[in-house]
Formats: C-alpha cells, sequence, structure tokens
C-alpha cells in the first residue's frame, strides 16, 4: 500500500494478495460446508462383500433400494461363498454368518442378527415308514455336506429338554453355498442343514420334510465386519442400520 499526507492507495502486490485471500476463504467456506454435508448425508464409495444366498435372499434389493435413496452413494455389492475366513480388504463391510466365535483380529465385529437352522431333506429320500424322528435313527443317512473336502457331516443337534447329540452322517454332496446345498437337498441327494427362512417355502409346499423333528442344529448368527484401523463412513453406519432394520421387518430372526 503506498500513502502520503493525504492519500493512500493499494499496490498492485497488495491487490492480488487481497484477491487471493479471498479466494481462500471461499474455498475454505465451500469445503466446510461440503464437510458439514457429508456429515449428515451419507455419500463417497460403499463397498460390501455378502454370501450369494443371502445377497439373493435380502442384501441386494437392500443395497438397491440405499443407493436409491442415497445417489451420493457409489454403491458396489461382492457376492462370495461365505466359507473362506473374514478379511474386509478390499471392501468397507462384509456380511459373515458364523455359528462359532469369529478369531480375534482387527477386524469389528457387529451381530445383525440370529437365524435358526433344521435338518431337512426331500419325501423321495426315504420312506415315511422310515422318517427319522430321533438323531440315533440318522444312522447311515446320506448328507449333504458344506464342501467338497468332507467325507463326513459332522453336526451338533440340540434337543428340546437341552440335551446334545452329536451325529456323523456319509456325504452324497457337497456344496460351497446355501443354494447348492438346498438344490441338492430338493433334487432328493440327502439330508441337509439350512436356515429355516430359506426352506420355510419348501416345506410348506411339501417340497422338503423336517428331519427330527425337536432336534435342531445351532442356530448360525450373521456378523457385518468392517476394519478397525479405519473409521466406518456415514454411508457405513447407514447401511448397517437399513440392513438390521430389513432383517427384522422380514422376520429373519432374534437380534
Amino acid at each position: 500500500m503506498t500513502r502520503n499526507s493525504r492519500t493512500f492507495a493499494v499496490t498492485e502486490i497488495g491487490s492480488r494478495l487481497l484477491q487471493h485471500g479471498q479466494q481462500i476463504r471461499a474455498e475454505t467456506q465451500t469445503a466446510i460446508t461440503a464437510a458439514l454435508d457429508s456429515a449428515t448425508t451419507p455419500s463417497g464409495p460403499l463397498r460390501v462383500a455378502c454370501p450369494i444366498a443371502l445377497s439373493s435372499a435380502l442384501v441386494a434389493d437392500v443395497a438397491v433400494a440405499f443407493a436409491r435413496a442415497h445417489p451420493r452413494v457409489q454403491m458396489h455389492l461382492t457376492t462370495t461363498h461365505g466359507t473362506d475366513a473374514p478379511r474386509c480388504d478390499p471392501y468397507d463391510l462384509v456380511i459373515h454368518p458364523s455359528n462359532q466365535s469369529l478369531p480375534d483380529s482387527d477386524l469389528i465385529a457387529r451381530r445383525l442378527v440370529q437365524l435358526s437352522y433344521v435338518l431337512v431333506a426331500a419325501p423321495s429320500l426315504m420312506e415315511a415308514s422310515a422318517w427319522p424322528m430321533t438323531p440315533q435313527e440318522l444312522r447311515g443317512k446320506p448328507a449333504i455336506g458344506w464342501n467338497s473336502r468332507d467325507a463326513w457331516a459332522s453336526w451338533q443337534l440340540n434337543g428340546p429338554d437341552g440335551e446334545s447329540v452329536n451325529v456323523h452322517l456319509p456325504v452324497q454332496f457337497g456344496g460351497d453355498s446355501l443354494i447348492a446345498v438346498l438344490k441338492a437337498a430338493l433334487a432328493g441327494l440327502g439330508i441337509a442343514r439350512l436356515p429355516w427362512l430359506m426352506c420355510r417355502p419348501h416345506v410348506e409346499a411339501e417340497d422338503l420334510r423336517i428331519v427330527t423333528a425337536g432336534w435342531a442344529p445351532a442356530p448360525t448368527s450373521i456378523y457385518v465386519l468392517y476394519s478397525s484401523r479405519r473409521q466406518l463412513s456415514l454411508a457405513g453406519k447407514a447401511f448397517i442400520a437399513t440392513l438390521s432394520q430389513a432383517m427384522i421387518a422380514e422376520n429373519w430372526g432374534e437380534q
């Protein structure tokens, strides 16, 4: 700035500095506004991995509805078999079923719902007179296994009076997804361990029958996993809440 006893004027360099400062202030206010908006509105990429059976049953529909409700979120849904050890990279959220305690890791696990399981088989698998009513009557019957490596299916069945029995059945067919297990059961290849929610329509249609009524496998919990090494985004938190509400609304089981 130039100045004398009567007047003063901003120099050229001073004018440029003023304009630059005003530009920085405007950009800062824009960044603050965007940050405040993002704090209340889900936005950004959200990468979710989910077993194909759960995706087909509910999660894909929830993901599509969520993306429509939140256009600032870039939704990516990947299907998995659900049999591998859970890992988050490169995903933000992993939907993972487990009937055992999850191993210690750098993952945060939140249980969404607990699914009831039953043993079922096609009516064509055996004569009505030979239909198994107790765990002991399962001996020698063919089973549908969870993968191709197991020659035997080992299941723990819980009885009505708090009893627990372990049964071991020869595997006739192995599948690495619940959909494959269900199809094999409907084809009469063996006794299958399946979520009640998944096979209920087929039981009601009499395509499948419950085996050893009153004796059921332990329930399986559905978890959502995410890394503890980075902060979960607002989009991730909102999707977890939406999925949890959808599972409750669809009567998937107990929280």
